[in-house]
């Protein structure tokens, strides 16, 4: 499939919603085991070509950290590792968090946040993630949660810049994925500004546009909004990707749809979009 859409390499992204349907936290962890075990075994077969994303529990601190050095570098080998933002027990931001920050920078483990079914003020009626999952929602809702679910990620973005984890482990990084990246642009403005204006004295002490700049990257599809912007704003961060197998996914037309997202770019911007920023 990746030699009939012309795609070198593909980062393999793992199991999703198990932590909206399963709540036994040893049954999600020895869930994760399974797959990550899995998955590393898989990717073994083309290691140069395949590369598997773990999931680590979000229903506590210490277990995700345990999982991330399980499959880290002196473990698996695993290079990232997605995290149910959604199902933890308290927000990004919280201080509970910094067992998991230091364990995927000490790894060398990519931590990525992934949009989903989440929670949100387009759902009216059933608010639980199930429901928004089964369609057991209004048509309209159920579309306009469709149309802004990739700007779900504006908060945990924003969190993770201003709850200063970036700028105490320097060399953690982290992945916004399947965000798309238009919004980004006016986000890191806004923050700048409030960061010149002194709103942000005593949480971080860098600019917030050089904080996601030096450790953050973000991937989207067909976003020609953001792919026009990426050069003025973080040249080295945004990343495409297909999407592929998952029904949204533009398999096997990537490259259709990379000439006409990118078609008016310059060859060296479509070379960092396509390939450089996430390698």
């Amino acid at each position: 499939d990746l030699d009939m859409d012309n795609i070198a390499t593909e980062v393999i992204y793992g199991i999703r919603f198990v932590e909206d349907s399963i709540k036994d936290p040893d049954v999600i962890s020895a869930t994760y085991r399974a797959y990550n075990d899995f998955i590393a075994e898989f990717c073994e077969y083309e290691a140069n070509r395949f590369i598997g994303i773990a999931d680590i529990p979000a229903h506590s601190p210490d277990g995700a950290a345990a999982e991330i050095r399980r499959i880290g570098k002196n473990g698996l080998g695993l290079k990232g590792a997605l995290f149910d933002f959604f199902n933890g027990p308290a927000p990004i931001w919280h201080e509970m968090w910094e067992p998991m920050w230091a364990a995927a920078e000490e790894e060398g483990v990519s931590l990525s946040f992934h949009i989903g079914a989440g929670h949100g003020t387009t759902t009216v009626g059933p608010r639980n993630t199930e429901e928004k999952l089964k369609r057991n929602i209004p048509k309209v809702s159920y579309e306009a949660h469709i149309a802004v679910v990739a700007m779900q990620a504006d908060e945990c973005l924003v969190s993770i810049i201003l709850c200063g984890a970036l700028e105490r482990h320097p060399a953690l990084k982290v992945v916004m994925a399947e965000s798309h990246i238009g919004w980004i642009p006016y986000v890191l403005e806004r923050l700048d500004t409030k960061f010149r204006e002194g709103e942000y004295d005593g949480m971080i002490s860098t600019p917030p546009s050089a904080l996601f700049r030096r450790q953050i990257w973000a991937t989207f599809q067909d976003d020609r909004v953001g792919a026009h912007l990426a050069e003025e704003y973080a040249p080295d961060n945004f990343c495409w990707a297909s999407d592929y197998p998952h029904r949204d996914g533009i398999w096997p037309d990537s490259q259709e749809f990379i000439a006409q997202t990118m078609g008016g770019l310059s060859d060296k911007m479509r070379q960092r979009l396509t390939a450089d920023n996430v390698a």
